[in-house]
């Protein structure tokens, strides 16, 4: 058996090279990513390491002659994030994904598991996307992912693509901070009784791995959630932990929202600049809805008892913030 993991610095990338080490061999593991200092602690699970930068091109993908045959498995974590400009969601998300997709090809890769995002659904209000509803993506991310994944369904590979809502855990560094941040410094908003989807990392690494394990289960797209919570509930619970009074944010009605996502987006569009991470016609709508997952197909594939919870989730990181805060 062989594995590879693109990503291994990222929350997701991370998790799964120690969620692999615990069943397998660690030299079996190939870890890449672009930061040396955090691929290093994975040397003392016996790791397998490299830097590995997709923003460098052709002449990193020599780094993965070795790694393939029928038993090879690679996980592909890496990607731009939202609010990343054109050039880089397009560079990264993929025109790195089809020569890694082309290098997989080469060496005779096994399986290719390809992590995508709920962003690739159409955005309606009674949410519980199913893999088969429509992809219409509204935001520049997940047009990118959209992207990534017609180039896979496109490959000779044989392929998983895993859909993951809002992902979180105790080294998260784009949701719970963002979140925690933005009600901090007073900046955090509500609009209407919109809820989203959850999943912690260590959860989605694990249904990953064992899914991607199943013989025979192959080119098929799996939705992974482990609860859906009301906007306001999870910023009454993370407010809690920042030791202020409430309210823990400002309360907007639906229709200003709206007319202020739409002035905004004009504004972004006149300065060539993204704001899917401010305020904008696609954050007012995600605020609003019920975006979450649905995921029947995988509990009838793959029944599986999630352990960590959105609250728990975002205890342990709170600890850890305040442990790092403590030590500093």
């Amino acid at each position: 058996m062989k594995f590879v993991v693109t990503g291994a610095t990222g929350l997701l990338g991370e998790s799964i090279v120690k969620t692999l080490s615990t069943q397998f061999e660690s030299s079996s593991i190939l870890a890449l990513g672009r930061h040396s200092l955090t691929l290093a602690h994975f040397e003392g699970y016996g790791n397998i390491i490299m830097e590995f930068d997709l923003n460098k091109g052709s002449s990193e993908y020599s780094k993965l002659d070795g790694w393939g045959s029928k038993e090879a498995t690679w996980f592909h974590c890496a990607a731009a994030l939202t609010g990343g400009t054109d050039d880089i969601l397009n560079n990264v998300n993929i025109g790195e994904t089809k020569k890694l997709i082309e290098k997989a090809e080469q060496i005779g890769v096994g399986k290719f598991v390809l992590i995508s995002s709920i962003a690739t659904y159409e955005l309606k209000t009674n949410g519980n996307f199913k893999e088969v509803d429509s992809q219409k993506p509204r935001s520049k991310y997940g047009k990118s992912k959209l992207q990534q994944e017609a180039l896979v369904k496109e490959s000779a590979l044989n392929w998983l693509i895993i859909r993951p809502p809002f992902i979180g855990g105790p080294n998260d560094k784009n949701f719970f901070q963002e979140i925690f941040g933005r009600i901090r410094d007073g900046r955090m908003i509500l609009i209407g009784s919109g809820q989203f989807g959850f999943v912690d990392t260590r959860d989605l690494s694990e249904v990953i791995i064992k899914l991607s394990s199943i013989a025979g289960l192959e080119n098929q797209s799996f939705n992974v959630q482990h609860e859906k919570i009301a906007w306001r509930d999870a910023v009454n619970f993370i407010g809690n932990s920042t030791g202020d009074d409430p309210p823990y944010a400002r309360t907007i009605p639906v229709f200003v929202a709206k007319i202020i996502g739409f002035f905004a987006d004009i504004k972004a569009k006149l300065q060539h600049e993204s704001n899917e991470r401010g305020i904008s016609g696609y954050r007012v709508k995600t605020l609003i809805i019920d975006r979450s997952l649905n995921t029947d197909k995988l509990q009838n594939t793959l029944p599986y008892k999630f352990n960590y919870s959105f609250e728990e989730s975002f205890s342990e990181w709170v600890a850890k913030l305040q442990l790092c805060t403590n030590v500093e």
